[in-house]
């Protein structure tokens, strides 16, 4: 389970959309780990406020669940340890917790799939990352029924009258905050990943508050943004037939498709748009 809306709506409630730049959200830690030792995620980018999510619907939890007292013994051994475990989530099964300061999430030894979403906010704005580990060795999925070869997709070629024309390069991504955790994860790294926001820190324009990237909800309110994203936004939302969806501009091209599989994929995509 994820408490994650609801501390993100709290995060977001003096704040319209995702602006990298200043906080910044990076996880550090494995993409895999075996069962038996506990896994460690670290959060450390710059921002006031910090909030973990963790899907773990892809988990195999234990038939029998810990009773209280086995609970509070498991969180008791981890402290002796030397983990400042915060107070545990309102669950009788130890899948994953925080540290007191909310920097370090620990997820349990349970084999399966962990979606972890990280949010780091301040006065500025929210900065979003995504991190998957796979803990032991997950059962292969079936082979799907044979499909015809589809028609490769062709290349984001630049077109003139960019939705939204902006004096430099500047990038929206669209998605659906509620159905985050079932991106997948190369399409997810694409936009939050290291690289990406390398580029967009060396690349982009500035709009005013940071670096003119932002991430917004398919339902986010912008009336409180720059009319330029509110039109890039609109713009965006009536093309979009999936998602996530981006939309580029260098304010004399542009363009909007589905956001890539790969983070290769997204900063081929954005070189075609540098300035």
């Amino acid at each position: 389970m994820t408490r994650f809306p609801l501390l993100l709506a709290l995060m977001v409630a003096s704040v319209a959309s995702t602006a990298y730049g200043d906080p910044s959200a990076i996880i550090e830690g494995p993409r895999e780990a075996p069962v038996g030792p506990l896994v460690q995620l670290d959060a450390t980018g710059e921002g006031d406020h910090v909030a973990w999510s963790v899907d773990t619907s892809g988990v195999k939890v234990p038939g029998r669940r810990q009773t209280p007292e086995e609970y509070a013994e498991a969180i008791a051994v981890l402290r002796r340890a030397g983990f400042d475990v915060a107070p545990p989530p309102p669950s009788s099964t130890l899948l994953w917790w925080t540290s007191a300061d909310g920097r370090t999430l620990i997820l349990s030894s349970c084999p399966g799939v962990y979606r972890v979403t990280l949010a780091v906010s301040d006065s500025t704005g929210i900065a979003i990352a995504g991190h998957i580990v796979t803990v032991g060795e997950i059962d292969p999925k079936p082979d799907p029924e044979p499909k015809p070869d589809p028609k490769p997709d062709p290349k984001p070629d630049p077109k003139p009258n960019p939705d939204f024309p902006f004096d430099g390069v500047a990038v929206l991504i669209l998605e659906d905050d509620m159905n985050r955790h079932s991106i997948p994860v190369g399409q997810l790294d694409a936009y939050t990943s290291v690289r990406t926001r390398k580029w967009i820190a060396e690349n982009a324009a500035k709009d005013g508050t940071g670096r003119a990237f932002r991430v917004f909800d398919k339902d986010t309110d912008v009336s409180g943004v720059h009319k330029f994203w509110q039109e890039g936004f609109a713009k965006a939302k009536s093309s979009a037939n999936t998602m996530p969806w981006m939309a580029v501009s260098n304010g004399v091209a542009g363009w909007s498709g589905p956001v890539p599989d790969t983070v290769d994929g997204m900063i081929e995509v954005l070189e075609r748009f540098k300035r």
